[in-house]
């Protein structure tokens, strides 16, 4: 949960997938303007074509300017 935090406190806006509500509430909080917390489920096409489409509404043709994937699942 850590990981978002530091890019957001360097002053970057920063997106970062969770799995339920509660828990991107959670992980905002301690920088709610740089740190947006996105529904995300890596098993579900739905939360993923959503997240995908808040992030590009967000940073538009210029595009993200990194990306971080630390997402698990069991298989």
């Amino acid at each position: 949960i850590c990981t978002p935090l530091h890019p957001a406190a360097k002053g970057f806006q920063v997106f970062a997938g969770v799995p339920r509500d509660a828990d991107g509430e959670a992980l905002a909080a301690p920088a709610p303007d740089r740190l947006t917390a996105v529904r995300l489920d890596i098993t579900d096409a739905a939360t993923i074509s959503a997240a995908a489409g808040t992030v590009a509404g967000a940073v538009g043709r210029r595009g993200p300017g990194g990306l971080a994937n630390n997402a698990l699942t069991d298989v």
